[in-house]
């Protein structure tokens, strides 16, 4: 029987695993994922896969606070066809390629005798995470960030246990003479130095170019790295110049978007919709994070137990600047940007950081390691595999995507040639048209307050929604025009509490005409109302 310090597998053993759990992570990501119609968030994709190259380095990142690299992958992404499978796979993809990043980071943190243990054990827990199987369904750059994070941790985590790596002069490009005149890294590889440093520079790169929250990431990571320098490397010269060259490499990559960067920092700040988060806020977002999204909130002490556990294991077996390293990834950034939150303008939002939970599943695999026989190792990993999928299979039973085809399916029905829909706010149409084109309907479609992306707006819209603002009274004039002599009349609204608080463009419609139809159609996180006039 398999006590705790031995593999559990075998090396080709624990690769059929590794396998079986990648084809686990792929079934649950792309099970039925063209099923649900093109949705608001499809349709950002797809609009920004369509713009020109100069449009995605200059124009889009002057009003949409996001570095270009998502967009350029998806823009050649997209080349294989721009529907509904299509645009959402490649987020699956990145989500499937992170597994194996998560198992190689657990093996490195472990070591050799409980490396494999929690590596199986963390990709497993990643694999059937309700949180990624729902990001992994949608064609932003979260999923692609995650990846990112958990490529670079590998390079970190790698070089931390490989001391003479990570002090390799030069990074590794240069060895130095002992006083016997023998290289002192005779007995190592100096290419494996090199590579892990790039593997460093690169993934610290892409995700400075992937997205702006990721230099809180990156603050992580150089603060875990400075306390191993201050600890056990003892302020090692040649990791210090290391850390100083690789920080520069990475500033002078990213410089070409750092001029961008400013300008939104002092344009956008005013025109971001997130408010500052209130304990709930916060309690919910962090439920999202580390509790297991779509499970009972029991779900939360359980894993929350197990990774304090993980934590205490860690720092026994592996060392205490592991454990820096891991929890200051976890923690550090949600710190960071609560703190930019209070003081400057709000920006925490889950979204933006569902890749704080790599360390963190790390460190709940890393709790098995406490159990002495191989079967209750295996036997806690399976149950608490088991709770995540619990919050899977409800995601795809209560998941309810916003019914576009259903609402453009309706206006087809029950209209004439050449009526006027009126789509509010401007985003909306990108959805709608897509599903109008599949249906042989005449119809004039007409933007509110202006064509996507709404910008330079003088009125002041209350939302301050970039791209997305809200109606006002100086634009029924504008819709009055546009209506006058057509009938029927629609309106369609997406999120009326946002974009029509006071109900004015339907009240105005009210007073020049009769309300034939209204429907509402609801998804599991907003609502479109459609209204019919005579």
């Amino acid at each position: 029987m398999k006590t705790a310090g031995e593999s559990p597998l075998g090396t080709s053993g624990t690769c059929l695993v590794l396998l079986f759990i990648v084809l686990v992570g792929a079934a649950l990501r792309f099970y039925d994922i063209g099923a649900d119609p093109l949705s608001i968030s499809d349709g950002f994709s797809l609009w920004y896969a369509d713009r020109s190259w100069t449009e995605i380095f200059s124009w889009i990142p002057s009003w949409d606070p996001h570095p270009p690299l998502h967009n350029t992958v998806l823009k050649v992404w997209t080349l294989l066809g721009q529907n509904e499978i299509t645009i959402r796979s490649l987020s699956a993809i990145f989500g499937i390629l992170t597994i194996p990043c998560i198992y190689f980071l657990g093996r490195t943190i472990g070591g050799p005798s409980d490396g494999a243990w929690i590596g199986l054990g963390a990709a497993l827990l990643f694999a059937v995470s309700p949180l990624h199987i729902e990001f992994a369904r949608e064609p932003r750059y979260p999923m692609m960030q995650t990846l990112i994070v958990a490529f670079t941790l590998c390079a970190a985590a790698w070089l931390m246990r490989n001391r003479w790596a990570a002090c390799a002069p030069l990074l590794g490009f240069r060895t130095r003479l002992s006083q016997s005149g023998r290289h002192d890294l005779a007995a190592e590889d100096p290419w494996s130095a090199r590579w892990a440093w790039m593997a460093v520079i690169a993934g610290a790169t892409l995700s400075v170019w992937l997205h702006n929250v990721s230099v809180f990431f990156l603050a992580s990571v150089a603060l875990a790295m400075l306390i191993w320098l201050a600890g056990p490397l003892r302020w090692n010269r040649d990791f210090l110049t290391n850390s100083l060259l690789a920080s520069l490499i990475v500033v002078l990559l990213w410089s070409p978007f750092l001029h961008i960067l400013w300008a939104q920092s002092t344009s956008l700040t005013d025109q971001l919709w997130l408010q500052a988060p209130t304990l709930w806020d916060i309690a919910w977002q962090v439920r999202t994070w580390f509790g297991a999204n779509h499970v009972h909130f029991t779900s939360l002490f359980v894993l929350g137990g197990a990774a304090l556990a993980g934590t205490w294991w860690v720092a026994r077996h592996s060392g205490w600047s592991y454990v820096f390293l891991l929890v200051g990834v976890a923690g550090g950034p949600i710190v960071l940007s609560l703190l930019i939150s209070y003081t400057f303008k709000p920006i925490f939002f889950y979204r933006t950081m569902i890749w704080v939970t790599v360390p963190y599943f790390i460190l709940v695999a890393a709790a098995a390691c406490f159990l002495k026989r191989a079967w209750l190792r295996i036997a806690l990993l399976a149950g608490l595999s088991a709770i995540l999928l619990t919050g899977s299979v409800r995601f795809y039973s209560e998941h309810d995507n916003q019914p576009w085809d259903q609402i453009v399916g309706l206006i087809a029905k029950e209209t004439e040639p050449r009526a006027v829909v009126f789509l509010l706010p401007a985003a909306i149409e990108l959805p709608f048209a897509y599903n109008l084109q599949k249906l042989p309907l005449d119809v004039t479609t007409i933007t509110l307050p202006g064509p996507f992306p709404a910008l330079d707006f003088p009125n002041a819209y209350p939302t301050d929604v970039t791209a997305g603002p809200a109606i006002a009274q100086e634009d029924l004039v504008r819709v009055r025009e546009l209506s006058a002599g057509q009938s029927p009349v629609w309106l369609v609204v997406w999120r009326r509490d946002l974009y029509d608080p006071e109900e004015i463009l339907l009240n105005a419609l009210l007073q020049e005409r009769t309300l034939s139809l209204t429907k509402n159609f609801e998804s599991n996180i907003d609502e479109i109302s459609v209204y019919r006039f005579e």
